[in-house]
Order: structure tokens, then C-alpha cells, then sequence
């Protein structure tokens, strides 16, 4: 097993953070057929090109208790992730949320993978599947942020601060 761990902040208080990335999660497990897009730069693979790799996956996930901080347990997300690829890896692990700031939120993503391919799947992960885990976990945090966010800021357009 490969681990992997990206972290992003995202300008939203955390007493409300774990609700909105539910609620933004919720709609795959919903929908079976339901599916995100995962676009990896082409940079993370070395080339200095623009552009980016698309490839369709499955995500479940589902409420569990982070208790990894000392003290003090809340709630956070396991998740599930199938590529439906021989060639690309499955992933599970957590999603949990800490206070960065007044309003701010860090939110961390634990994961774990086996490389594909046997003997030959380990050395190229030596390579580059690392860094492609990275920028992986890296692109579902921007867009969970982004969503976050959003909710956020139409909230406080609707009720604002008295």
C-alpha cells in the first residue's frame, strides 16, 4: 500500500464545512451512474505542456469520526474511489477538516493505493505515481473547496453579518 496525503484551505467556517462537502458529496451516491472527471495537468507528468488527462471515475463516500485529534473527535468522510482501469489504482482513506482561521478551514485527504501492475506498477509509481496521487487528491480538493466556497458566499449574500 502507497500513501498519499494533500491538504487545501478553503475560506469557510468550520462549524459548517463537513455539511457543505457532504451535502457537494452526496450526489454520488445518489446516482450510480453518477461519475466525476479527475483532469491531471500534463506538468505533473514532466512535459511542460498545457492541457491536462481526463479520466471518468466512481466515488462513494460516507460520515465517520475523525478522531485524530487529541482530545477532540468530529466528524469527517471516508471515501471509496474506483478508476474502473486496470491501468490506474483504487483508492480509499478519510477526508477531515481542522480550523486554519476565524472563517477558514483546512481540509485533509488521507489516502491509500495499491500500485497497478504488479513489479512493473511499483517502479513506475516510484516514478511518477506518487506525484500523480498528489496532483490527484490535489484537483478533488480545489474543486470540494471551490464548492465550499461558493455555498458560503451565497449564504452571507442571503444573510448577511448584523
Amino acid at each position: 500500500m502507497r500513501v498519499f496525503e494533500s491538504v487545501i484551505v478553503a475560506d469557510c467556517p468550520f462549524s459548517i464545512a463537513s455539511e457543505y462537502v457532504s451535502s457537494y458529496m452526496q450526489r454520488f451516491a445518489d446516482n450510480d451512474d453518477e461519475v466525476a472527471m479527475v483532469r491531471l495537468p500534463l506538468r505533473t507528468f514532466g512535459l511542460p505542456l498545457p492541457g491536462s488527462l481526463r479520466h471518468r471515475i466512481r466515488i462513494r463516500f460516507e460520515d465517520s469520526v475523525d478522531v485524530n485529534e487529541r482530545n477532540r473527535s468530529h466528524r469527517g468522510l471516508k471515501f471509496h474511489w474506483s478508476a474502473g482501469n486496470p491501468l490506474l489504482p483504487d483508492l480509499h482513506g478519510d477526508l477531515s477538516f481542522r480550523i486554519a482561521a476565524d472563517s477558514r478551514t483546512e481540509i485533509v485527504l488521507t489516502g491509500e493505493y495499491s500500485p497497478p501492475l504488479g513489479r512493473v506498477g511499483s517502479v513506475l509509481d516510484n516514478l511518477m505515481g506518487k506525484r500523480i496521487a498528489l496532483a490527484t487528491g490535489k484537483a478533488l480538493l480545489e474543486r470540494i473547496a471551490a464548492d465550499m466556497e461558493r455555498r458560503e458566499r451565497d449564504f452571507r449574500a442571503v444573510h448577511p453579518a448584523g
